[in-house]
């Protein structure tokens, strides 16, 4: 169990926040070609399997972007394999609000929590193993856009 302080620092504040609404759910598939298309044209194309290959792969996923911002919740209803290779273009911050992810990337793994959110980069290859019936938020960010936020910050990152 979580402590209130720490549950205010981790995913599981945003579990009752009610930015995710009927408007903004983009789908709601129970076919794995369905939910793998459907999630493909968000992120990027990506393989897609359950753990148990008897277990039908759901999943429901609400969209907010504005402007090179994007802000989803996805929650597969079964434990799944994700391998995205590599993201290319953007970054990928994955905050669980339950549950979790084992992310694996260049022969090191790590699990994410609601206390651990991760970083996937958009250079290395990574692939995810993500629990079933455990949500996560998930905010992408275009490289370019990132490298123009380093560039105002960091000044050495202009060097580069």
């Amino acid at each position: 169990m979580i402590s209130n302080e720490a549950s205010l620092a981790s995913g599981e504040c945003f579990s009752d926040l009610q930015l995710f609404t009927e408007q903004n759910q983009l789908f709601l598939h129970y076919d794995l070609d369905s939910v793998r298309s459907s999630v493909g044209r968000i992120f990027k194309p990506h393989e897609l399997s359950a753990v148990r290959s008897a277990e039908t792969v759901g999943a429901c996923m609400h969209h907010v972007a504005r402007g090179g911002l994007a802000l989803s919740r996805l929650e597969y209803a079964t434990e799944v394999d994700i391998d995205p290779g590599r993201l290319e273009d953007f970054y990928l911050i994955q905050i669980p609000i339950q549950g979790g992810a084992l992310i694996r990337c260049e022969g090191q793994e790590f699990e994410s929590s609601p206390l651990v959110a991760s970083l996937l980069s958009p250079t290395l290859p990574a692939q995810m193993r993500w629990q079933g019936h455990a949500p996560q938020l998930t905010l992408r960010i275009e490289q370019a856009d990132m490298a123009y936020h380093c560039r105002q910050h960091i000044p050495q990152a202009s060097q580069r």
